[in-house]
């Protein structure tokens, strides 16, 4: 009786042992944020905070960097559940940062160890869905360990009218030039994706994505363009 009585305990704690989590949700833009614009050259930054995003607290930084064209613009929001990056002029270069550090109410500084010291080794890789792109762009994502503990990777990434997804793989990160070190991937104190048009041939450009999270396995989309290295190359 007693025999019966353990193994049945034993299978309760099996059957009630919590499953791995899919994936980590950084940032599913269900919370709005609005508008930044600036003409070039010019940057702008704002903090948002939000229980609904990773540490509690996103943080955009829009800048336009050239520009053909007097009052050409660029900017960023996230409504209806979207993050959209937008220009608006001739032959813009410009980018979107989107920080995730905790709460700083710094819009333009990562906090190296807002988020806590977050172990993502149960992940391997970043995954970006996107609505639509319809100019050629450029992803890049940085990772931070410490303040200047901090590594990266970005891929080009065709233009669609379709939704497709980018995956960054974690094996794609190298350390960055001026850094210190690399960032470990089990001590992640903060993580940050750009978005940005490195040669935008037309008068205007977007880019709508949908939800940005830490996944484990899938297919390797766009694995042949990974460029390891510095964030800031394109910019």
């Amino acid at each position: 009786m007693g025999a019966t009585r353990c193994l049945t305990v034993a299978l309760l704690i099996l059957a009630c042992a919590p499953l791995a989590q899919a994936q980590l949700i950084i940032d599913d833009f269900s919370d709005a944020q609005n508008a930044l614009s600036v003409v070039w050259p010019s940057t702008i930054d704002w903090s948002f905070q939000s229980a609904t995003v990773l540490g509690d607290e996103r943080d955009l930084e829009v800048e336009i960097f050239a520009a053909l064209s007097v009052g050409s613009t660029t900017s960023a929001e996230v409504t209806g559940g979207n993050f959209v990056h937008s220009t608006n002029g001739t032959n813009v270069i410009a980018r979107t940062s989107v920080i995730w550090d905790g709460v700083d109410t710094d819009g333009a500084v990562d906090d190296g160890d807002g988020l806590g010291g977050l172990d993502l080794t149960s992940y391997d890789r970043f995954r970006l869905s996107v609505v639509s792109g319809d100019q050629d762009w450029v992803f890049g994502i940085r990772v931070y360990s410490a303040d200047n503990l901090y590594s990266g990777a970005t891929v080009n990434v065709p233009a669609s009218a379709s939704p497709q997804t980018v995956d960054v793989l974690f094996n794609t990160f190298a350390e960055e030039a001026d850094a210190d070190g690399p960032a470990p991937f089990d001590n992640v104190g903060a993580i940050a994706f750009a978005i940005g048009f490195e040669s935008a041939t037309g008068a205007n450009g977007s880019v709508v994505a949908s939800e940005f999270v830490a996944v484990n396995g899938g297919p390797e989309i766009f694995s042949d363009g990974f460029e390891t290295g510095n964030l800031d190359e394109w910019s």
